[in-house]
């Protein structure tokens, strides 16, 4: 399995057997018998073989199908940290390796959790925002009123505007696009308006800001070349100059 997976990972990255070796600090014939399976490596040596490629040393001794493994809700473990928790969904290896990891973010205290440690050199990372609230309210006009009270475990007013991400811009905020549909849900459109009134306020100048006619939250699909592409394109130009 380890001679398999270090030959596999080696020839996806157009590595030589002489090449790899010398990234590792090997003898090239310690690494050629490993790949042959008649050597017998270290922990050293599969540590150095695994930072020469790039990979947690899993990779070397794990088989590469994909293993499905159902947990019920009471079994999840979710690792705490300062201000989020999060648990791993599953791995996927290929010529990297790809790690997808559920997290849910709230506001911390000054000394809660522990901060996480720095990726390597050349990890790309995305988010993916599933659900969030810009204003997070139990307002008569809001249909799922209830549904934020019960999730937040309160109605106080003064509370769940502390839970407010628009309560909290400040000039050094992340880059933001905001972008909202003509028919969205009762306030949505409100809860934008007032994230940019505040972006602009706490920065000095107007976010990128978008409005689209006919579409919700839904239906705003960001397409490219076509006769409705105004979200895609001030998507591109959001991601090409972030402002």
């Amino acid at each position: 399995m380890v001679a398999r997976n270090v030959r596999l990972l080696r020839e996806q990255r157009g590595l030589s057997l002489a090449e790899l070796a010398r990234q590792a600090g090997l003898a090239k014939q310690t690494l050629s018998n490993l790949e042959q399976g008649t050597g017998n490596p270290t922990v050293d040596t599969l540590f150095s073989i695994s930072t020469a490629l790039g990979v947690p040393v899993t990779r070397l001794v794990a088989e590469p199908e994909q293993v499905m493994t159902v947990q019920r809700g009471d079994e999840v473990v979710w690792d705490q940290r300062a201000g989020y928790e999060s648990r791993s969904l599953d791995h996927v290896y290929g010529s990297g390796v790809i790690e997808n990891y559920l997290v849910r973010i709230r506001r911390a205290a000054h000394d809660e959790g522990k901060p996480s440690e720095p990726h390597p050199v050349g990890t790309l990372e995305h988010l993916y925002v599933i659900s969030g609230r810009v204003r997070v309210e139990t307002l008569a006009e809001n249909p799922n009123g209830h549904k934020v009270a019960t999730y937040y475990e309160t109605s106080d007013p003064e509370k769940l505007d502390d839970l407010s991400p628009v309560s909290h811009v400040r000039a050094d905020s992340v880059p933001t696009f905001v972008a909202w549909g003509e028919y969205e849900n009762p306030l949505l459109d409100l809860h934008c308006a007032e994230l940019v009134y505040r972006l602009s306020a706490a920065r000095r100048h107007s976010p990128p800001t978008l409005w689209l006619r006919g579409h919700n939250h839904a239906s705003t699909i960001a397409h490219i070349n076509t006769s409705e592409d105004d979200l895609g394109r001030a998507m591109l130009d959001f991601i090409a100059n972030p402002r």
